[in-house]
């Protein structure tokens, strides 16, 4: 999950694990707020300083710098920032192999996506990094008595490097609070690989709240 690191298993917590964070539709500029506990002061807003709030699909990417990260560790190195590089390739690599299987390779037009990465997909994976970036989450967890304030990015930087308008990649600073997170869990969920090919927003999220319970 991306709740932070609240030990507590209560009610709340489990409340609060169950909301979404992410915009079902592309393209939501409103704000996202959800309310709980028996007084309504547990809260979960989300709003955007850009063009519109991180979508579902953004997600996969976080997916992917979680992959990233606990490849690190089973490698035997320390996790102690969450700074990564990268292709765009490496990105659509992840999305359409990785996760999706060695079965699906034998698919010709997945040979074709593989072998080169187009001016959209740089594009589109771009703008999602933005969104991550600029979508800010404030919470007040409350677990065991004790009430967690906090505000933060999905991204807290986010740069792209580019030679005569060609791109030569990517390099983005995950939050250290999810860094954090990452090397301190034992186990992560994994997904199934046909998750990737949901389309609607709303089966994303069903999937994900089955998936935690």
């Amino acid at each position: 999950s991306y709740v932070s690191d609240v030990r507590g298993r209560t009610k709340e917590l489990q409340d609060f694990m169950s909301h979404n964070w992410f915009a079902l539709s592309k393209g939501r500029t409103k704000s996202i707020q959800h309310y709980f506990g028996k007084d309504k002061s547990q809260y979960v807003k989300i709003y955007t300083a850009g063009s519109s709030i991180a979508n579902i699909w953004d997600n996969d990417f976080l997916l992917f710098c979680i992959t990233q990260l606990r490849r690190r560790m089973e490698e035997g190195h320390v996790i102690t920032s969450g700074r990564l590089q990268f292709s765009a390739y490496d990105y659509v690599n992840f999305r359409y192999r990785k996760m999706r299987g060695n079965k699906r390779i034998s698919d010709e037009s997945l040979k074709k996506k593989l072998l080169k990465v187009s001016g959209k997909d740089y594009k589109n994976l771009w703008n999602s990094l933005e969104r991550l970036h600029e979508t800010h989450v404030k919470t007040n967890i409350k677990a065991d008595g004790v009430t967690y304030t906090r505000s933060f990015v999905w991204l807290s930087e986010i740069q792209k490097i580019e030679k005569g308008g060609i791109p030569l990649g990517i390099e983005v600073q995950v939050a250290d609070w999810l860094v954090k997170r990452i090397s301190e869990e034992k186990q992560l969920l994994t997904f199934d690989e046909d998750y990737f090919e949901l389309k609607g927003g709303l089966e994303r999220w069903l999937y994900l709240f089955c998936r935690k319970a």
